[in-house]
């Protein structure tokens, strides 16, 4: 941490993305790439995924399906993981149809109604509240409202696309 004492916050962020510096000093301008090809796949395999995101089910569901040849399992998991990437590609379209910035939050903020609403059934129901299974559940049906939400907004952006490119 001694080379880091007179360097701007600037230099700190530019080390920690871009990895360490092959000087020691913090006048030294040469960095270390390695690894930084990597970040790039993974960001970029990522986005992709986001924007069509039947891939990851497909390839989540028949490869846990050829490991496990268990149907029920391997739906279960492609849909866990499939609804991260749902929500990433549902706010975007949101935005995009909207013209707004509100996308990713107005999911974060219902899913949060969510917890509650579900939490507090749980409780008033049971005494308690099992996390894992509120958790689960509220997962599982965000991934049904994202995909049906993805249908919708893809839709109403290839009408809209149509309708500006006619007029």
């Amino acid at each position: 941490m001694d080379q880091w004492q007179h360097c701007g916050i600037g230099q700190i962020v530019r080390y920690v993305c871009r990895g360490s510096r092959a000087g020691h000093g913090p006048d030294s301008r040469s960095y270390d790439t390695r690894g930084v090809n990597h970040l790039d796949f993974l960001k970029n395999s990522f986005f992709f995924l986001s924007m069509l995101p039947f891939f990851p089910f497909l390839l989540v569901y028949f490869g846990h399906y050829w490991w496990k040849h268990n149907k029920k399992t391997s739906l279960k998991l492609a849909m866990d993981v499939t609804t991260l990437f749902l929500i990433i590609s549902v706010s975007a379209l949101f935005n995009l149809t909207f013209d707004s910035r509100f996308g990713f939050y107005l999911i974060l903020l219902l899913l949060l109604i969510a917890i509650g609403l579900i939490g507090s059934a749980q409780n008033r129901m049971k005494g308690k509240v099992n996390v894992q299974k509120m958790v689960k559940l509220i997962w599982r049906m965000s991934f049904v409202i994202m995909s049906l939400s993805y249908l919708l907004f893809a839709f109403i952006g290839i009408f809209k696309y149509i309708f500006l490119t006619m007029s």
